[in-house]
């Protein structure tokens, strides 16, 4: 999204901007409303389709007279922008305005209202909620808005800023970032249940069993045959105080693997767009690329694991089909980090991709590394994976997360399949949160480096070892010769590490998983007896 279309800015007084949601499934009326500095003024641009239909309009809009009235009365200069669905994500996202939906008009998921809401508070805006006809008091969410909306109105009072001039640029960029979507994303209608909307009562709604599970009493407790809770909220708030984040900008997925199919899906066009990435690394970006025929554009790393930022950056401006660049920091199988500044270059070198960091070894590396977490508020374009199948030991329940914009994590949970992470993997994860069981987490890294440290040492006195990489993660690359005979044969003889000797930049080698202090011995054992069969005593 180029400057000429970029939402124009006032630096004068304060105005008021408000947008009226309505949907008929809600006997309430929202009005959401912005008093800004730099707030919306001029007409909606229409770019590439991604405001396309935005109209001012002079007055309110609504099929409910009391709520037309009570809008009219908040303000008399009150301009309403009517947008489509698909303008929701974009300009909450960017701190702008909110979606009307009347009966003429398009829907609008409540889940998507709240979105909307916690972004205007946020930025120093507010919510009005007029509620009718309704059986129950309202949501606490609401209620917790209110109080929000309260402080930061008095913030304002006090000549204090809700955005500064970055402000502008940032809306830019994330609309720049939303224009990689696929337009047929934008077209879709998630997939909605009753239970969005109501989670409590007789629940009749899904066609569960309601006569319960076939398993004893004692596995009921979590009463499985309920759908699981489909957006996560809990866990996400956990995670969030973990990493240092807002629960909004999480998305959690079955692993990383389902974060980079979404990604792909959403922003590749299949038979026309390409991901970037740089070998040897991950695999599962090239099976998800080919499974969802997206093109392939390859930048190797240096024969020392480094990025090649002038290269990466030539190579996304030759091949404009470019959407996503993949950085595996810590890298698998190269172990090694990519220093933050690294990945901070290619952000802003290449602010029309997404910058895809996988961060799954991140917790085994030195305490001086940072997390490229820190990176989402500045960057719309910048996409975190962790998961907790690494440091955490939960790789078995299949969790992991997507941390970026909250525009952008909004599109990958429109995408995603309803129940994507199971009542069985929600429990586990929210357990291993708590005080105790971090403490343990971090007990457990501590010793694993050290077992690092010692097989290292060990290898390093064996002649037949070549080469060891340097190691931010719980495994270690190194070289031997007839390196794809000694792994078959310790394979066979019960130890089975990993051949990586065809991957560039990685002849004759093999990646060792650091264990247990006695699978570490067992291991150094047999390796060294595996050597000199093929190698001699003293190669």
């Amino acid at each position: 999204m180029d400057a000429s279309h970029a939402p124009s800015f006032s630096s004068s007084s304060p105005e008021t901007t408000q947008v009226v949601i309505h949907r008929d499934v809600y006997p309430c009326c929202i009005l959401l409303y912005l008093t800004l500095p730099a707030c919306y003024h001029a007409p909606l641009p229409s770019t590439k389709g991604i405001i396309a239909g935005g109209r001012r309009l002079e007055g309110v809009q609504g099929d409910d007279k009391t709520s037309t009235n009570t809008a009219r009365n908040l303000s008399a200069t009150t301009k309403m922008i009517v947008i489509t669905e698909k303008e929701l994500t974009l300009l909450a996202g960017a701190g702008g305005l909110a979606l009307y939906a009347g009966k003429q008009g398009p829907k609008c998921p409540f889940h998507r209202m709240l979105f909307a809401a916690s972004n205007l508070v946020l930025l120093g805006g507010g919510v009005y909620v007029l509620w009718r006809s309704w059986s129950q008091s309202p949501p606490a969410f609401w209620c917790s808005l209110q109080t929000v909306r309260k402080k930061s109105r008095e913030r304002l009072r006090g000549g204090k800023k809700a955005r500064g001039e970055d402000a502008k640029h940032q809306d830019a960029r994330v609309a720049a970032v939303l224009d990689l979507v696929r337009p047929n994303i934008w077209e879709l209608e998630p997939y909605r249940c009753a239970r969005d909307d109501y989670s409590e009562g007789i629940l009749l709604d899904a066609n569960e069993n309601s006569f319960g599970s076939a398993l004893p009493p004692e596995d009921r407790v979590l009463e499985l045959e309920r759908y699981p809770d489909p957006y996560q909220q809990p866990l996400k708030e956990k995670i969030a105080v973990f990493r240092n984040v807002r629960p909004e900008q999480i998305f959690v997925g079955v692993g990383s693997d389902e974060a980079i199919d979404l990604i792909m899906r959403v922003f590749c066009e299949p038979g026309r767009d390409q991901i970037l990435v740089t070998p040897p690394t991950y695999g599962m970006y090239k099976v998800s690329a080919k499974t969802n025929d997206v093109g392939i554009v390859a930048v190797p790393l240096t024969p020392e694991f480094a990025v090649r930022v002038p290269e990466v950056l030539q190579a996304v401006a030759v091949s404009p089909r470019v959407k996503v660049i993949f950085l595996c920091s810590p890298g698998n199988p190269t172990a090694k980090l990519v220093p933050l500044e690294v990945v901070e270059q290619v952000l802003q070198g290449a602010s029309g991709c997404m910058v895809v960091v996988d961060e799954a070894y991140v917790d085994f590396a030195n305490a001086n590394a940072v997390s490229a977490c820190q990176l989402v508020e500045k960057y719309p374009n910048c996409l975190v994976l962790q998961t907790l199948s690494k440091a955490f030991g939960l790789a078995g329940i299949r969790c992991g997360m997507a941390i970026g914009h909250p525009a952008v994590i909004q599109v990958l949970n429109n995408v995603k399949a309803p129940y994507n992470v199971s009542q069985l993997t929600s429990h586990m994860a929210h357990k291993v949160f708590t005080a105790e069981n971090l403490a343990v987490l971090q007990q457990n890294v501590s010793d694993i480096l050290k077992e690092k440290t010692r097989v290292v040492e060990a290898l390093q006195g064996l002649p037949a070892v070549k080469k060891i990489h340097p190691s931010d993660t719980n495994f270690i690359l190194f070289e031997v010769p007839r390196a794809q005979e000694i792994y078959r044969d310790m394979a066979e003889a019960g130890v089975v590490a990993r051949f990586r000797g065809h991957e560039l930049h990685c002849k004759d080698c093999i990646r060792l998983t650091i264990g247990q202090a006695h699978e570490n011995d067992t291991f150094l054992d047999l390796f060294k007896k595996t050597t000199e069969k093929y190698l001699g005593k003293y190669t």
